[in-house]
């Protein structure tokens, strides 16, 4: 099916949908939803129509599950691209309610992307390149690469009001001093170059702009075992949290405030931290300990393969609506919301 149109107004989730949001259906019979907006906002009639609606973020404070039945945790959320021409995408690209003009050039500029990403540039990233083996290393440097956001270019950016973006910036870069400081060597980190960067937080800036590019952290994280990441806007789980997990890294992070499906627990998948001085604690903790370190690793690359893996994914998805539609009341007491795709 196609996106859903971008709606005039509204809350900017529901305003964005076509960003966001894909539709699934199971023998032209069954449908979900598949939200995967940082937002914990839910298209509430899109979710009256469908058999099932699969969230990213979900706040329980505000969607128990006697109120939304239907509603599923879906699984941590990176971004990846078939290896080779993507003639879906193309064809996606091409289809869009847009000047022809204005297609001609997102279709040209998907066909450089794709053209950079065969000679190992750009960042449209493959499974193969998100891949990795467990290796704790013996000798182990953290990382932590990141971007700040500028409040005074983002007064409100995805729900998160300019107060909670410079909170979020100050963490981070709290964060990046704090390692520094207390590691040294045993580190590696910096937030990305931008006017904002050089002017705010000039001591922890990456060198260059391409030293920030995704590509380049994606090396860096193949080169690090144990990872640092934060919540990102409106205290979602941002990509880097699932690329660490799929390259099988030990990981430090702030408190995870959504469901996450299958069985992916602390200490056993990451370790968390409220504080810079505590993220140096988590970090040490892992630094010293080969075999948490390694245990953490094998985890996570379970996680994927269970989880993540695109293919076992759709399969999960697939299987979840065409056994659970059409929905009935009593199918959500079954077992808990958490567990409702653990097969």
């Amino acid at each position: 099916m196609e996106p859903p149109p971008t709606l005039p107004e509204g809350p900017l989730h529901l305003r964005d949908k076509a960003c966001w949001d894909v539709d699934l259906v199971v023998d032209d019979r069954w449908w979900a939803r598949i939200d995967v907006h940082i937002g914990t906002e839910i298209d509430a009639t899109a979710y009256r129509a469908c058999d099932l609606y699969f969230k990213r973020y979900i706040d329980r404070r505000r969607t128990s599950g006697a109120d939304w039945p239907k509603l599923r945790p879906y699984t941590l959320v990176y971004d990846v691209v078939d290896e080779g021409f993507d003639r879906y995408e193309a064809s996606r690209i091409a289809a869009q309610p847009l000047a022809l003009p204005e297609r001609a050039r997102q279709l040209a500029r998907f066909l450089v992307a794709c053209l950079r990403s065969e000679v190992g540039a750009g960042s449209r990233l493959t499974l193969h390149d998100l891949r990795a083996a467990p290796d704790p290393g013996a000798d182990p440097v953290a990382l932590f690469m990141t971007r700040l956001w500028d409040p005074a270019r983002h007064p409100q950016y995805c729900l998160s009001g300019s107060d909670e973006l410079h909170a979020m910036n100050e963490l981070r870069a709290g964060c990046i001093r704090a390692l520094r400081r207390e590691l040294g060597p045993r580190f590696e980190g910096g937030v990305q170059r931008t006017p904002f960067t050089v002017r705010e937080y000039r001591d922890i800036v990456h060198e260059s702009v391409s030293d920030g590019s995704r590509r380049h952290f994606i090396e860096a994280v193949r080169r690090h075992p144990v990872c640092v990441t934060t919540a990102g806007p409106h205290r979602s789980n941002g990509f880097k949290f699932a690329e660490y997990v799929a390259m099988s890294r030990a990981i430090v992070a702030e408190p995870v405030d959504t469901e996450i499906p299958g069985r992916f627990t602390e200490p056993g998948n990451y370790l968390t931290f409220a504080t810079p001085d505590a993220c140096v604690d988590q970090v040490v903790r892992l630094l010293a300990d080969p075999a948490l370190r390694e245990s953490q690793m094998r985890a996570n690359a379970r996680y994927f393969e269970c989880w993540m893996q695109p293919e076992r994914l759709a399969r999960k998805l697939v299987d979840a609506v065409a056994e659970r539609a059409p929905w009935s009341e009593g199918v959500a007491e079954e077992r808990p919301l958490a567990a409702a795709l653990r097969s």
